[in-house]
C-alpha cells in the first residue's frame, strides 16, 4: 500500500490503550509510510487499509484518559486528515450482565434503543430535591451508513466464524496474552458482594458469593446492540452499575465516545473486559479489545467505500473554543 496524501484518509479509528492499539494494527490488511506531523498537531498515526477504506489510527496518550481526552485527539485527527467521514472507538468496556446475558468478552455495539441514540452521558446534569440525579445532556448516535451497515453485519451467517479467524490473527501476531482466557476465569459475583480490599484477584473471594458462572457452551464472543453509557470516571461499583443500567437502559460503560459524539460522525464498539464492579481485574483486557477489534473489522468491511461520503459534512466541530469543519 502506498498513500501518501492525507486527504485519502477517510476513516479514523481511536483507541484509548495500548492493548487497543496494538489489536488495532494487527487487523490492517496493508500499512502505509508515516506522514510528516502538521504543525500543532502532537498525534501520532498509524496508516493503513481495510475492506477497501484508508484507516487512520490514532491512541490516547498514556494516562490520558477519558472524555476530555479523547476529544482533543480527535480534533487533531479530523483537522490533520480533513477527508475524514467517521471514527470508530475501539476498545474495552465495563458490561452490565443481567437481564441480558452479557459475559466477558462479549462485544456491545452502540445503537439506537428506544429513545436512546445510541449514547448516553450518565454522568453530566444536576442533582434536585430527594438527590435525584437528573440527566441533562443528550448526545448524538452514529451516523445512518454506519447504522445500516451494522444492521447487514447482523444479519451475517459468517459473522461468528469471520471474528474467529481474525482472533486467530491476532493471537498469531501478538501472543497468546491475547487469547481467550477461560470460563473458570469469567464469574459474576452478586452486586452486593464486594471484593476484600487489598485483593490482586478472586482467588480469596467468597465463592458461595457468585450469582452467575460462565456457561461452557457458550461460544464467545456474542455481539450486543443498544445503548453505551459514557462518563468520566470508571465504574467499579456493581450496585452503581445496575442502577444506571435500569435508569438509561444500559449494555456497557466506557469512557471516550461521550467527549466526540455530539461533535463528530462516531460508532463505539466495546468488548467487555470486566463488570463493571468491584471485582475487576485484567484477565480479560487484552481477549476483550482483541474482540472488539475484530467485530469493528468486519463491520469496515461491509461499508461500501462509496457510501462514506454521504456522511453530513457540514456539521461544524467545536474543539475548545475553535470551530473546524470537514474539507468538502
Amino acid at each position: 500500500m502506498s498513500v501518501h496524501s492525507r486527504t485519502e484518509y477517510t476513516v479514523g479509528w481511536v483507541s484509548a490503550l495500548p492493548e487497543e492499539h496494538q489489536v488495532a494494527q494487527a487487523l490492517l490488511e496493508s500499512t502505509a509510510p508515516a506522514l510528516p506531523a502538521l504543525p500543532g498537531d502532537s498525534n501520532i498515526y498509524v496508516l493503513g487499509r481495510i475492506g477497501g477504506h484508508n484507516v487512520v489510527l490514532v491512541c490516547l496518550g498514556s494516562g490520558d484518559l477519558g472524555p476530555s481526552a479523547a476529544a482533543a485527539v480527535v480534533g487533531r485527527l479530523f483537522s490533520t486528515f480533513t477527508k475524514i467521514r467517521f471514527c470508530l472507538v475501539v476498545g474495552i468496556g465495563g458490561g452490565v450482565p443481567e437481564p441480558h446475558g452479557i459475559r466477558l468478552g462479549d462485544v456491545v455495539v452502540s445503537t439506537p434503543s428506544g429513545e436512546n441514540r445510541g449514547f448516553v452521558n450518565y454522568d453530566f446534569g444536576k442533582t434536585v430535591g430527594g438527590g435525584v440525579f437528573q440527566h441533562r445532556r443528550a448526545l448524538d448516535g452514529p451516523p445512518p451508513v454506519l447504522l445500516k451497515s451494522v444492521t447487514q453485519l447482523r444479519s451475517s451467517a459468517s459473522l461468528d466464524n469471520r471474528v474467529a479467524l481474525h482472533l486467530s490473527t491476532v493471537c498469531e501476531k501478538l501472543g497468546h496474552e491475547f487469547a481467550y482466557p477461560g470460563d473458570e476465569n469469567d464469574r459474576l459475583f452478586a452486586s452486593s458482594y464486594i471484593h476484600p480490599s487489598g485483593s490482586k484477584d478472586c482467588q480469596n473471594c467468597d465463592q458461595s458469593k457468585i450469582s452467575r458462572l460462565r456457561n461452557t457452551s457458550w461460544v464467545s464472543p456474542k455481539f450486543f446492540y443498544g445503548t453505551v453509557g459514557c462518563g468520566s470516571q470508571v465504574i467499579m461499583d456493581a450496585v452503581t452499575r445496575d442502577r444506571l443500567a435500569r435508569q438509561y437502559d444500559l449494555l456497557c460503560f466506557e469512557m471516550e465516545a461521550g467527549g466526540l459524539a455530539n461533535n463528530f460522525p462516531c460508532l463505539a464498539v466495546r468488548g467487555i473486559s470486566d463488570y463493571a464492579d468491584s471485582h475487576k481485574n485484567d484477565k480479560w483486557k487484552k481477549y476483550a479489545a482483541a474482540s472488539a477489534g475484530a467485530f469493528a473489522r468486519e463491520l469496515l468491511m461491509v461499508i461500501p467505500p462509496e457510501q462514506v461520503e454521504a456522511i453530513s459534512a457540514e456539521r461544524p466541530l467545536f474543539i475548545g473554543s475553535e470551530s473546524i469543519r470537514f474539507d468538502c
